[in-house]
């Protein structure tokens, strides 16, 4: 009777029945809201970037080869490396892609559906910071919600990459060390993961790391835990490089290479040099073509958090005896991530301004630790009856209130300010629909791939190619003529970055090639259409919609000094 009582007893279902209620209808409710939202908006912002549809035509390329050795069929000659470190993105993209078709929407899908997991694992680790608190249900979902409300957030949520799939596997690792005797193998697969799907992924390794060694120096962490995870990681990551080379006998001296050419630095200095311009840019909104919104407050306020977590740690670890009371583990865990992120970021040296967004969930969580240990060491001095009003529910449900208004009045003024300052504007579609109304879509074309979706990839060839028309020893009439291209549609950006050059030849490389290319389509082409395109007939960021920019369509005619 007793073991039947144990398993069936109505009234601690009841409670675990509550408590479960609790626990996961506020995140559910919230990440329902955040997907249906985002799900029905999700071309309208952000516009359409190019390294969305280079990711897509390299979905696309896979999903015809069945080889995950596969390179970007639309780079001939800008260089390109054979790597097994993105496998497991492949994978999932083309599931996407079988699914919802080959286009911009699914590639974004694919982030959105990882940012609403990133959402959970975020509400998941500040229900273990504020389990202890009252209302901390409603703190941990407020600050869920505020994270989900921020401009730079949603901007990766909705942008057709890998930082939030990178993202969605660090958070899900970072709860799992929050929870009494996470096991050391978990975070370890998840970075071997993580590394299938960008070598950017050594971020995860940094953090777990980082977090891990704070638990051992703390003794809630055996020592063979982070050792075990240390040799995980690193058993997986010579497994990836053994794979590597054996696909490509010249794997490191091309990924450096080429890591350099996208300006990755190698020297401490460099590097020292570059991070302060990264966040100096931030800062100021100094950009590319990526866009870049107004973080200045949340920089401020994490930077202010740091800083005080740094003092608490400092002086509860130098008046340990006084607070033996206290438990500063999630404090120190929050910190740790914080600056091993900031230290990843400084050894990989790779600067795109898009992986700022690594730093929000865990600044938010290190806002919020920093806010409650002050509590917890400066409470005691405090009168018991201001102490207990600070902590009572009232001024709880204020202060959340208070978040999420704030935090919706930004994102609107974010929103508002994002759309007033293009006030040209054509959609995506739109733009798609008036080039396939002239271009057929297996037609032979030299274009920009910001503009490659419902086109064959095999038969698109890429402007960033022609930067290296000399290097390869071809003229570009060479290079028409070899690829049989029959269209050349050219965007109004490069009459303006060749006339502003070299300021802007960080995008396309050198623009030399541009006086050939003009006198080709003097001589060898025919104008078939200028469509009006302000959006994305104009890639860098402060200038998209801000002019009626065109994109021009010219059709190939055949060389007659070949007739004669």
């Amino acid at each position: 009777m007793k073991l039947f009582a144990h398993f069936f007893n109505p009234i601690a279902d009841r409670h675990r029945f509550k408590i479960r209620w609790q626990t996961f209808f506020p995140i559910f409710l919230i990440v329902g809201a955040f997907l249906v939202i985002n799900g029905l908006t999700l071309l309208e912002f952000p516009r359409i970037h190019s390294d969305e549809l280079w990711l897509l035509g390299t979905a696309e390329a896979f999903m015809h080869e069945g080889t995950f050795k596969v390179t970007e069929p639309f780079f001939d000659l800008y260089p390109r490396v054979i790597h097994p470190f993105r496998w497991l993105y492949l994978l999932m993209e083309s599931g996407v892609i079988s699914i919802l078709g080959n286009t911009a929407f699914a590639m974004r899908f694919l982030s959105l559906l990882a940012a609403s997991a990133a959402l959970i694992a975020f509400y998941k680790t500040a229900l273990t910071r504020f389990s202890n608190t009252s209302g901390g249900h409603l703190i941990a979902s407020v600050l869920t919600i505020v994270l989900a409300l921020n401009v730079q957030w949603l901007y990766a949520s909705r942008f057709g990459r890998q930082d939030m799939i990178i993202l969605m596997l660090v958070l899900i690792g970072f709860f799992s060390l929050s929870r009494p005797n996470g096991k050391a193998w978990f975070p370890a697969l998840l970075v071997c993961l993580g590394i299938g799907v960008h070598p950017n992924s050594f971020l995860i390794a940094a953090v777990f790391f980082a977090v891990m060694g704070i638990q051992v120096l703390s003794g809630k962490r055996p020592l063979r835990s982070l050792v075990t995870f240390f040799a995980l990681v690193a058993s997986g990551a010579a497994l990836y490089l053994i794979i590597g080379y054996r696909w490509n006998p010249h794997l490191l001296s091309e990924y450096f290479s080429y890591g350099a050419s996208l300006g990755i630095e190698i020297q401490a200095t460099s590097r020292l040099t570059g991070f302060f311009w990264f966040w100096y840019k931030l800062y100021y909104r100094i950009g590319g073509t990526y866009d870049l919104f107004d973080i200045r407050t949340e920089l401020t306020v994490f930077t202010a958090a740091l800083a005080v977590s740094v003092c608490l740690l400092t002086v509860y670890f130098l008046r340990r005896q006084n607070h033996s009371e206290i438990d500063l583990s999630a404090l120190q865990m929050d910190t740790a991530a914080f600056i091993a992120l900031l230290a990843g970021l400084l050894i990989i040296g790779r600067y795109n301004q898009t992986s700022v967004v690594f730093l929000f969930p865990f600044g938010l969580l290190l806002t919020a630790s920093a806010l409650q240990s002050l509590f917890k060491l400066t409470g005691r001095f405090l009168p018991s009856d201001m102490r207990a009003q600070i902590a009572s529910a009232k001024w709880t449900y204020i202060l959340c209130g208070l978040l999420v208004s704030l935090s919706l009045l930004g994102l609107r003024q974010d929103l508002q300010s994002y759309f007033d300052a293009q006030p040209y504007q054509r959609g995506y579609a739109e733009t798609l629909a008036a080039l396939h109304e002239i271009i057929p879509a297996d037609a032979i074309q030299l274009s920009n791939i910001n503009v490659i979706e419902g086109f064959d990839p095999y038969a698109f060839y890429d402007i960033r190619n022609l930067a290296l028309l000399e290097e390869n020893g071809l003229s570009l009439s060479e290079y028409i003529e070899a690829r049989g291209i029959e269209y050349i549609v050219l965007h109004d950006e490069m009459g303006y970055m060749e006339q502003t050059s070299p300021r802007w030849d960080f995008i396309y490389g050198t623009l030399d090639f541009m006086p050939a290319l003009h006198a080709f389509i003097d001589e060898r082409t025919t104008l078939v259409a200028a469509i009006d395109d302000p959006t994305y007939g104009m890639r860098i960021a402060k200038y998209v919609g801000t002019y009626p920019w065109e994109t021009r369509i010219y059709r190939v005619l055949p060389d007659e000094s070949k007739n004669e």
